[in-house]
């Protein structure tokens, strides 16, 4: 099974206003995609696309996906580890 990988180093929370968050998502170590999270939308572009246009989803669109494709895991306790 392929691993991914994702680095941020956030002390607080971050209000997100006039700069876009980015975040380099790694998959097996190589660049998999790079995810722009902003006050309009989240967007998606694959590493090797040939395309200049990433793949976007509205907030309220990102909320009925996430909705839908919740997986109900059970939460590990801080405990048990």
């Amino acid at each position: 099974m392929a691993e991914h990988s994702l680095e941020m180093r956030i002390p607080q929370w971050v209000e997100i206003q006039r700069k876009d968050l980015f975040v380099q998502v790694r998959r097996d170590g190589k660049l998999f995609g790079t995810l722009k999270i902003s006050q309009g939308s989240i967007d998606w572009n694959p590493a090797g696309s040939q395309s200049d246009r990433p793949y976007v989803i509205l907030w309220h669109e990102f909320d009925v996906f996430a909705r839908n494709k919740r997986r109900y895991t059970r939460a590990l306790s801080t405990t048990a580890r």
